[in-house]
């Protein structure tokens, strides 16, 4: 019979069954709807329908490859269905979300066999192990897909910053063509890539996976049925053109723009578009205004280059200026009116196009720039008194705005002090806002010998986390920036970061706060059957261990007039050749290790007596870094720096337990006695008695210290990976250990 599902096993089989039928549904719905239900005036291009209906229809199937996995039991080996729906995924999922987001680029058509080519070694390695019935070959197909996914992120960030270029070279209007809507499909491809690589398992991935794959499956489908099909030609245009067809066939086969030319199009821009009032056509292309004025699309789109400008900015120029003409004469007259109809009049549709146009040309808010423009002597005159009686005020604001400028300044020339700008470019946004997501372990290996029950024994308990994931937000100002990471699964815990990096110099503090159950323990005595030495190998406290460290590191770089590792760790700067340099380190860590509680007192019996441990470490180090920037934007930096720890003191606090007492009563020996009956005699009498504490110098040791980061810069965007490990070691009596730390962090942000 089967087992009833718990509450949480029917919720998760309801997001399951919704993810899919949703799926379903959407491409059903792109499939045989001939209309558009979200917006009935938008043609969306074919080619990206037929591909998104193929996707939706993929993620459906791929909701029944995986399906066995809910009647396995226990017992059952899982990996051959996991293989199986890898490699189906590997044929159907990942090469259609290649094409979905390559049909949306419609600058030019990009061939679709691409998608098929770059998943070919995806798919020949999954065949390979669903044939061999083993995942030997994961890890090389992991890592495949992983540069995979950099690989697609970094050719679709280029392609959409060039298909944002062209768009405002050939259109006035960028409603239902935006290019950053795509970037945001682009987002949800990439976290969706990331959640299904890490295959992280748990309540956790299983809920993030099913609304994630919702989410993006409603946002492709709103995106695809409200952008325009912009292969469909605009229609001629009316206007009367001055060109004859014998001078417009020169223009076509003459390849450069005579200056005679350009001496031509001003007048006749001002003749054919500007007297007739033509750019308040809606939707004008500059197709159309080539043929109004009649010459060469090409021709007027140089033009308008070696004006400084592109086509759309050309024409939104127009109609604002058109909309202050307007506001003015009804204002004058005293007409009742609403900026919406006077917008509509001044050539846009969409009144949220002319409010970010009207700020990017005036540099204010429609109602910002309307409070400030107003008739009358009497109104000034009002204003003036009122600016007066506010002197103090704004004499005191401005002392505050004036220090405030001040230190930004001070930080502005720290932040690039003596760099060569032929390698170093700092931003002309200096504040930093950043959206971050790591996946970290800590791995806390204790090793002590001694004597237990006559027997010798050797336990070696290893507090290693399981990767937990993190997300959380960073914000700062050329360099100097707080974040905080909370965790979504895995240990509980929390990160807070500071950082302040400058030309040469830099300091980072990292507090790290968690707690675990689960420590993997090993323990060889002879006093242990050998069936039971399993059990103690996954150990679960009911009281858990609870570690907090603070790590603090700053930088000294030999070549910072050259070389910045600001540029590759919070992208304050921007690395522009590639060049390396030397650094001096300095690090400080401290670490609290607390299990002292009744319920781990068999723990702290077997770690003789100690309890709880604080580690203090002061290390110095000289290593060496390198930023490699292939192209431009991208940048790749590493470093290795070995570490001397000077400072290495170790404060212990023991503690007595009644282990032995309880070991030489009788009933512990009892084989009538069950397990869950010894567990509460046992836990229920375990007593530990604080015994003071002492402090320990562990003397000099090595460690090291080692990092990579993957930096990708698009305008004011960044994308960055980069990953860190640090090694601390440390000894007190019978009893030695070390810490490794390490943490791979994603982050996407924004200069502001």
């Amino acid at each position: 019979m089967y087992e009833i599902p718990s509450q949480e096993d029917l919720f998760y089989y309801i997001l399951y069954g919704g993810s899919a039928m949703m799926a379903m549904i959407a491409s059903c719905y792109l499939l045989l709807r001939k209309g558009n239900a979200f917006a009935n005036d938008i043609t969306t291009p074919i080619r990206l329908r037929k591909c998104t209906a193929a996707f939706f229809a993929a993620i459906a199937l791929g909701h029944i490859w995986y399906m066995p996995l809910a009647f396995l039991s226990p017992n059952d080996d899982a990996q051959q269905v996991y293989l199986v729906g890898g490699l189906l995924d590997s044929m159907t999922i990942f090469p259609l979300a290649i094409a979905v987001l390559l049909a949306m680029l419609q600058n030019r058509r990009r061939p679709l066999w691409f998608a098929g080519v770059v998943v070919a070694p995806l798919v020949a390695g999954m065949a390979w192990c669903v044939a061999c019935h083993s995942d030997v070959l994961g890890p090389f197909l992991y890592g495949y897909l992983l540069l995979l996914g950099i690989g697609l992120t970094i050719y679709m960030v280029r392609a959409l910053i060039q298909y944002g270029h062209w768009l405002r070279d050939n259109y006035a209007d960028l409603e239902h063509k935006e290019v950053w809507h795509t970037f945001l499909v682009l987002a949800a491809f990439t976290i969706f890539f990331g959640i299904y690589v890490s295959g992280l398992g748990g309540p956790a991935y299983k809920y993030i996976l099913r609304l994630n794959i919702m989410v993006m499956i409603g946002y492709l489908l709103w995106r695809v049925e409200t952008l325009t099909d912009l292969s469909i030609a605009p229609s001629p245009s009316t206007s009367t053109s001055m060109f004859d067809e014998t001078t417009a066939v020169k223009y076509l086969e003459s390849n450069n723009l005579p200056e005679t030319t350009h001496d031509d199009i001003g007048p006749l821009l001002q003749k054919y578009c500007i007297d007739t009032q033509l750019y308040l056509q809606h939707d004008l292309t500059l197709l159309q205004l080539a043929q109004a004025i009649g010459t060469n699309r090409n021709y007027l789109s140089q033009y308008f280059s070696h004006q400084g400008l592109n086509y759309n900015t050309y024409i939104n120029d127009l109609r604002i200026n058109h909309f202050l003409c307007r506001y003015h004469d009804v204002v004058e007259a005293q007409q009742p009116f609403t900026v919406q109809q006077l917008a509509h009049d001044s050539g846009y549709r969409s009144y949220s196009t002319f409010s970010l146009a009207f700020k990017q040309r005036i540099g204010k808010s429609v109602t910002a720039w309307m409070r400030t423009t107003t008739k009358g002597g009497s109104l000034k005159y009002v204003l003036l008194i009122i600016s007066i009686s506010l002197c103090s005020q704004a004499m005191a604001q401005q002392a505050i705005v004036s220090l405030i400028k001040k230190v930004g300044t001070k930080m502005d020339s720290m932040a690039v002090k003596g760099v060569d700008r032929r390698y170093i470019e700092a931003p002309e946004k200096p504040w930093q806002l950043i959206v971050r997501g790591n996946v970290s372990q800590t791995l806390v290996s204790m090793s002590t010998q001694g004597n237990m029950a006559g027997e010798e024994y050797h336990a070696k308990p290893t507090l290693k986390t399981v990767p937990s994931q993190y997300i959380g937000v960073w914000a700062g100002y050329r360099g100097y920036g707080l974040g905080y990471t909370v965790n979504i699964g895995g240990d509980k815990g929390s990160y807070l970061t500071f950082g302040a990096t400058g030309g040469s110099y830099g300091i980072n503090v990292r507090i790290h706060s968690f707690e675990n159950h689960s420590p993997n323990f090993h323990l060889n005595s002879d006093i242990i059957p050998e069936e039971s030495k399993d059990d103690w190998k996954a150990v679960h406290l009911t009281d858990p261990i609870h570690i907090r460290t603070v790590i603090a590191d700053g930088y000294y770089l030999f070549n910072g007039k050259k070389f910045s590792y600001a540029a590759a760790y919070d992208q304050s700067v921007i690395q522009k050749l590639s060049v390396g340099s030397l650094m001096a380190g300095l690090m400080y860590n401290y670490t609290h290790i607390n299990y002292s509680s009744d319920l781990n007192g068999d723990l702290i019996y077997l770690m003789e007596g100690l309890g709880r441990i604080k580690l203090w470490q002061g290390s110095l180090g000289v290593g060496y870094a390198y930023n490699w920037v292939p192209t431009r934007g991208l940048l790749i930096n590493i470093m290795a720096m070995p570490m001397l720890t000077l400072v290495n003191k170790l404060k212990a606090y023991g503690y007595a337990t009644n282990v032995e007492e309880l070991m030489a009563d009788p009933y512990c020996w009892d084989p009538t006695v069950t397990d869950e009956e010894w567990d509460k005699w046992f836990y229920g009498n375990l007593h530990i008695t604080p015994m003071g504490n002492k402090t320990f110098d562990s003397g000099i040791s090595l460690g090291f210290d080692a990092r990579m980061s993957l930096t990708y810069n698009f305008g004011r965007f960044f994308l960055n990976a980069y990953g860190q490990f640090n090694n601390i070691r440390y000894h007190h009596n019978n009893t030695h250990g070390y810490l490794n730390d390490w943490f791979v962090n994603t982050s996407l942000g924004i200069r502001l």
